[in-house]
C-alpha cells in the first residue's frame, strides 16, 4: 500500500478507536480480593459492563515503585521445556503473571530476555508459499534505564536489534533480510527485561495493527479479524505497566485484535504487543489463576520479587581467585556475558583431556556441600563438557551441555558432593564436542544443601550417605552426613536381586574393594542394625572396566 494510503488508513482507524473502545468496556470494576494481597503499586481490574458477552482483566502496575518486584521473563527449564503459566508462578514466587510469546513443542519463537541476557529471540525466517519472509516482530521490553518500551525486533549478529518501522512484508511481496541498516532507524535494543509476540497493536498512542508487516498472514494461527482469547501487553506516558487479558469461553467472547488494541488505547496505553493468545492464554494473580488455563506454554512474562540465586553462607570459586584456579596452556579469554564477577570466562577449544582448568576449594570445612557451575553458553560449546570431582584424590565426572541458552545467566546445579580442604573440580577439553567447537570455565559455588533430600529412600530410619565414584572401577567410597557408631552390612547386588558383594563398615567414611563383577548396573545396599529394626538405604551403582 502506498505510504500516504497507509497513513489514512492508520488515522482512521485512530478516528474510530477512540469511541469504540469506550464501547467495548464500559466498566472496570477492582478486584479488592485481589488487591489486598498485592503491594499498592499493582492493581488488578475485572470488566462489568461490556458491550457484548466479555470476560476480561487488566492488570496495572507502577514501574517506578519500589515495592519489593520487578518485571521477569522466563524462559521454561522444564522436562520438555514448557510448563503452565501457574508453574512459572509459583517457581518465581510472582505476584502477577501471564503467558509469554510464540513456540511449537520445546522451542520458544518469540523473545526471551531478562536482565540483558537474551535466551530465546524472535523468529527470524517464516516460509509462507515456499517463500522465505524475514519478520521484524514485535516486543515489549523494560531498557537498561528502567523504562519501557515497544519495538519491532530482529537479531542482528547476535544482537537485538530495534526499528522504528517494521519491514514492510506483505503477501507475496517478501522484504530482505533485517540488518543494521534495514528497515532504517534500527539501533541496538538496550533490554534488560524482555518478551517478544506480535503483531504491535498501540504506537505512539494510536491503533497501529501491523499483523502483515509481522508475517502473521498464511496460516499462522493469528487470526485478524476472529474474536480470541488474547495477552497483550503495554504501557502508559507515565509508565505505567497495562496487562490485558481476555479469556475465550462459553460465558463470553474473546477479542479480535483491533478491538484488543481499541481497549489498550481507553486503557491509556501508548504502546502495545499482542503475546500468545487462545488455549495458551493466562493470568494467574498470587495462589489464583483467573483463566484456569492448564496448557504448557515455552515462557512467561512476571511481576515478581528478584530471583535468590545467592544462597546464605555460599562459597564462591571463579577464574580470577589466585589462591584457587590455575589452568593449563590453552585457555583464553572470552568477553561474552553474562560471566559471573569480575573475571571474564575462558574457553579451550575440545581437545584429548589434556588442557584443564582446576579450582582447588580451600577454606571450606569438611561438609555436604551443593555444588553448582556457571558458564556461559553458545551454540558452538560442547555438549559434554567434563567437570570432574575429585573427593580425597577419587574423581566423579559429571559431564554437561553448555549450549542451551537456558542455562545462561543462572547456577547450573551438577550435584551435591561432600568435600574437605583441598578437594578440587577440574574441568578439561576433553569432550566429544558435536556441533560445539568449545568448552568453557567460569565459576563454582558450594552451598548448604539442606533443603535438598539427600537420600534416595524416604523411609523412616534411611540415612543419608554418598557414594564416589560412581560409576566405579575396582574401589568405592561411601561417605555418611550422620556416622555410623556401629557395623552396617553393605551389599552390591545385581539386576536380579542377588547378593554379588558384602562387607561390613564402620564411622563417616569407608573405602571398599570392589571384586570382579562384569561392568553394568547394581544396586548398593547399607543394612543398619537399630534394635530389631533393620532400616535399609540404598545407591544405584554402575561399575566398569
Amino acid at each position: 500500500m502506498p505510504s500516504f494510503l497507509r497513513l489514512c488508513a492508520v488515522l482512521a482507524c485512530t478516528l474510530f478507536s477512540t469511541d469504540a473502545a469506550a464501547q467495548i468496556v464500559q466498566t472496570w470494576t477492582p478486584r479488592d480480593d485481589l488487591n489486598a494481597g498485592l503491594p499498592g503499586s499493582i492493581r488488578v481490574f475485572e470488566a462489568a459492563q461490556t458491550s457484548f458477552s466479555l470476560t476480561a482483566w487488566y492488570v496495572e502496575a507502577d514501574l517506578s515503585a519500589d515495592d519489593g518486584w520487578r518485571v521477569r521473563a522466563l524462559l521454561s527449564d522444564a522436562s520438555g521445556g514448557t510448563e503452565t503459566t501457574a508453574s512459572f508462578a509459583a517457581d518465581a514466587e510472582a505476584l502477577v503473571a501471564i503467558n509469554g510469546g510464540y513456540y511449537s513443542g520445546s522451542q520458544s519463537f518469540s523473545l526471551v530476555a531478562e536482565d540483558g541476557v537474551v535466551s530465546s529471540s524472535n523468529i527470524a525466517t517464516l516460509n509462507r508459499g515456499g517463500v522465505p519472509f524475514f519478520p521484524t516482530r514485535g516486543a515489549f521490553a523494560v531498557l537498561e534505564d528502567g523504562t519501557p518500551d515497544v519495538a519491532w525486533i530482529s537479531t542482528v549478529d547476535g544482537v537485538p536489534y530495534a526499528y522504528p518501522t517494521p519491514s514492510p512484508n506483505a503477501p507475496g511481496v517478501p522484504q530482505p533480510q533485517s540488518s543494521s541498516t534495514f528497515p532504517e532507524g534500527g539501533a541496538p535494543w538496550p533490554l534488560g527485561t524482555g518478551i517478544g509476540g506480535g503483531p504491535v497493536l498501540v504506537d505512539d498512542g494510536a491503533l497501529r495493527l501491523t499483523w502483515e508487516e509481522e508475517v502473521f498472514f498464511g496460516g499462522s494461527g493469528v487470526d485478524l479479524g476472529v474474536r480470541r482469547a488474547r495477552t497483550v501487553l503495554g504501557y502508559t506516558a507515565d509508565n505505567r505497566l497495562l496487562i490485558l487479558v481476555a479469556a475465550e469461553r462459553s460465558t463470553g467472547n474473546g477479542l479480535t485484535l483491533t478491538e484488543a488494541a481499541e481497549v489498550m488505547l481507553d486503557l491509556g496505553a501508548v504502546e502495545a504487543v499482542n503475546l500468545d493468545g487462545g488455549g495458551s492464554t493466562s493470568l494467574v494473580v498470587g495462589d489464583t489463576d483467573l483463566t484456569n488455563t492448564t496448557r504448557r506454554v515455552a515462557s512467561a512474562f512476571l511481576l515478581a520479587p528478584p530471583p535468590d540465586d545467592e544462597p546464605d553462607g555460599a562459597l564462591y570459586f571463579d577464574t580470577g581467585d589466585a589462591c584457587c584456579y590455575r589452568e593449563t596452556d590453552g585457555w583464553f579469554e572470552s568477553a561474552n556475558p553474562p560471566f559471573y564477577g569480575g573475571t571474564p570466562s575462558r574457553l579451550n577449544e575440545v581437545g584429548d583431556g589434556s588442557d584443564t582448568a582446576t579450582f582447588v576449594f580451600e577454606g571450606i570445612g569438611d561438609a555436604t556441600y551443593e555444588l553448582a557451575a556457571w558458564w556461559v553458553p553458545s551454540t558452538n560449546r560442547a555438549g559434554d563438557t567434563p567437570y570432574t570431582v575429585y573427593q580425597q584424590g577419587i574423581p566423579t565426572t559429571v559431564r554437561v551441555d553448555q549450549r542451551p541458552a537456558s542455562t545462561s545467566n543462572r547456577w547450573n546445579v551438577l550435584g551435591r558432593f561432600i568435600l574437605l580442604p583441598g578437594d578440587s573440580v577440574v574441568v578439561s577439553d576433553g569432550a566429544s564436542g558435536g556441533p560445539g567447537r568449545f568448552v568453557t570455565v567460569d565459576a563454582l559455588r558450594l552451598s548448604d544443601p539442606s533443603a535438598v533430600p539427600n537420600t534416595d529412600d524416604d523411609r523412616p530410619g534411611a540415612t543419608a550417605f554418598e557414594v564416589f565414584p560412581n560409576p566405579a572401577a575396582d574401589r568405592l567410597t561411601l561417605a555418611f552426613e550422620t556416622p555410623l557408631t556401629r557395623p552396617a552390612s553393605v551389599s552390591v547386588l545385581d539386576v536380579l536381586g542377588r547378593v554379588v558383594a558384602q562387607t561390613e563398615i564402620t564411622g563417616a567414611r569407608s573405602t571398599i574393594a570392589l571384586p570382579d563383577l562384569a561392568p553394568g548396573r547394581y544396586v548398593l545396599r547399607v543394612a543398619l542394625s537399630e534394635g530389631r529394626a533393620e532400616p535399609l538405604t540404598h545407591r544405584p551403582l554402575t561399575i566398569v572396566r
